[in-house]
């Protein structure tokens, strides 16, 4: 499958992964969305299609997956056009139902000539912001800040005979029933469709992580990729099983540990509105975020 200039679409399906990942490849945005797997994986949960605007510029447009039903967005990667063909790009029938476009990075939210012609001011979309960390604080856990999450590691391995294994054909299957007891559990399972489908396809999206057991039985796991080079790891997911005492912080700080030592930072992606997971992500001591924006495309 070829990917077609604008205004064609096309779904993202696995024929598109080369063609893809060679884009995406080179991209130092640091934003979670920009990677084939990411794209591939959101449009498991709602629709997604994608077209080529130039050499270094693709144009996604889906529907955002949230309970009730989401808002359909457009959103650029790579360069963003010139002001007066954005202004057109915006215009256009294709992207006529479109009603936000969204992942702007901050130095385009910026721009002055772009801003002048959006329908309305960038604003910052603090929802779907990444949280960015220091892969040796989540490894170490040093100082005050992380007192109660080593006192809580400390007593998981206090309690379980702990076993940390690659994820892996295995393993695989250990993952897999962890996602199914958490979904059961889980009063928000807005990404269990995605973690399914990453599960399945790890190896075609180049994913890799790590499986967490308790005394022989698997309490949690982690699962992403790499950005920037090999010197970022986007951790997609992870699951653990609330039953497990000390199982997230247990497998967050071991997988911080078992990453390649060229990974510095750790991108946890964003906590999408939730006040419980923004306080777990912020407890975590972010270094920075990955900052996005978003512009409503409605003109009146």
């Amino acid at each position: 499958m070829a990917l077609p200039s604008f205004p064609d679409f096309v779904p993202v399906e696995l024929a598109l992964k080369d063609e893809l990942e060679a884009f995406f490849r080179p991209l130092d945005d640091g934003i979670c969305e920009n990677t084939f797997a990411s794209l591939f994986l959101a449009s498991r949960a709602s629709p997604h299609e994608v077209s080529r605007l130039g050499e270094h510029s693709l144009l996604v447009k889906g529907t955002e997956a949230v309970p009730g039903g989401g808002v359909p967005f457009a959103r650029i990667a790579g360069d963003f056009p010139a002001a007066g063909e954005l202004a057109a790009l915006l215009s256009h029938p294709a992207l006529g139902g479109c009603r936000v476009l969204r992942d702007i990075p901050a130095p385009v939210a910026a721009d002055a000539s772009l801003a002048a012609v959006l329908p309305h001011p960038a604003e910052l979309d603090r929802d779907n912001c990444d949280y960015l960390y220091r892969r040796s604080e989540l490894a170490e856990l040093k100082g005050k800040a992380f007192h109660k999450k080593k006192n809580l590691l400390n007593q998981f391995n206090a309690a379980f005979r702990a076993d940390f294994r690659p994820l892996d054909d295995e393993t695989a299957a250990d993952a897999l029933l962890v996602l199914d007891a958490w979904a059961v559990q889980a009063l928000d399972g807005s990404d269990e469709v995605q973690c399914r489908a990453a599960l399945r396809w790890r190896k075609e999206l180049g994913l890799y992580g790590f499986v967490l057991y308790a005394d022989g039985a698997p309490a949690a796991f982690s699962l992403g990729e790499e950005l920037r080079g090999g010197t970022v790891f986007d951790c997609h997911f992870e699951k653990a099983l609330e039953s497990v005492h000390g199982s997230y912080q247990a497998v967050n700080a071991f997988t911080a540990r078992a990453l390649p030592e060229r990974i510095q930072f750790i991108n946890r992606e964003q906590d999408l509105g939730n006040a419980g997971l923004r306080q777990a992500k912020l407890s975590y001591r972010p270094c920075a975020m990955v900052e996005k924006f978003r512009v409503p495309l409605d003109r009146e």
